[in-house]
């Protein structure tokens, strides 16, 4: 598995955003939706990686801003995933939610 190219990811933001505008989350099920719920959960993986040092060619500096603005970041723990060490007791209890 390589880079997703950056037509089929801003496809996938944009089903992502159109997912949060029907639901009013981001919480999508691979169950019910399996291209984009595995698309969601590797961008959070990505993320979680990212806060552990890990540079990622998969989760650019545009891409992450594109989920910041959006507000996925928020949803998972913006601090994490901006490459911050910074844990609040907020970030952490929307990260479990």
């Amino acid at each position: 598995a390589g880079v997703m190219d950056n037509d089929k990811w801003m496809q996938r933001l944009e089903e992502l955003k159109e997912f949060k505008k029907r639901t009013g989350h981001f919480g999508v099920k691979i169950s019910e939706h399996p291209v984009l719920g595995r698309w969601v959960w590797k961008q959070r993986q990505y993320c979680k990686k990212r806060e552990q040092g890990c540079k990622l060619p998969c989760l650019t500096e545009e891409r992450l801003e594109a989920l910041e603005k959006i507000g996925f970041l928020r949803d998972i723990d913006i601090n994490a995933c901006a490459g911050n060490n910074i844990n609040t007791k907020k970030n952490d209890e929307v990260s479990r939610n």
